[in-house]
Parts: C-alpha cells; sequence; structure tokens
C-alpha cells in the first residue's frame, strides 16, 4: 500500500524575484488568465495569491463601468419642497 506525495515545486519556499514580480504585473494588466499567469511564473496559484496579496495587486479583473445618472425619488404627497422659501421672516440676533 504505497500512497502517492505531492511534488514540490523547484522554487518552493523561494523569495520572489523582482523579475517574476514585474512578469506579473505584466501578465495582469494583459488580462491573462490566473492559471497562466502562475504557469508563466513557476508558481501555484496559492502562491500566485499570496505573492499578488502581499504586493497590493488584484488578480479580479477590471469590468468597465458606466457611469448612471443619479435619479432622484418622487416627493410623497403632501410634503414640503425644501426649495421653497420659509413663512416666517429671518431669525434676528440682538
Amino acid at each position: 500500500m504505497s500512497k502517492s506525495r505531492k511534488t514540490v515545486a523547484e522554487n518552493h519556499g523561494q523569495k520572489v524575484t523582482s523579475k517574476e514580480l514585474a512578469t506579473i504585473k505584466r501578465l495582469l494588466k494583459e488580462h491573462t488568465p490566473t492559471a497562466d499567469i502562475a504557469k508563466a511564473v513557476g508558481r501555484s496559484l496559492a502562491a500566485l495569491r499570496k505573492i499578488t496579496f502581499r504586493a497590493g495587486l488584484s488578480l479580479r479583473k477590471k469590468v468597465a463601468t458606466t457611469v448612471k445618472k443619479a435619479v432622484k425619488p418622487a416627493a410623497k404627497k403632501g410634503a414640503k419642497k425644501s426649495g421653497k422659501a420659509s413663512k416666517r421672516g429671518p431669525i434676528l440676533i440682538h
């Protein structure tokens, strides 16, 4: 009964080089899938996540958003309008 052991990568436990970090940043800008970035750098997905988190990078895909116009809720019946002047005069302080 032999159990198969997981293989350990050559760079297991090694520090991330500036060249690897530059490659990761470049591939992130090109919107490369995470699995492909991990292969290109020679690290596992878990290691890539840890590297990017420590470097302050995001693996989330940037989605182009459109600016939505703010829609004001309809005024309630009988509510005072805020733009209307007060019936009272100005407050005088002596």
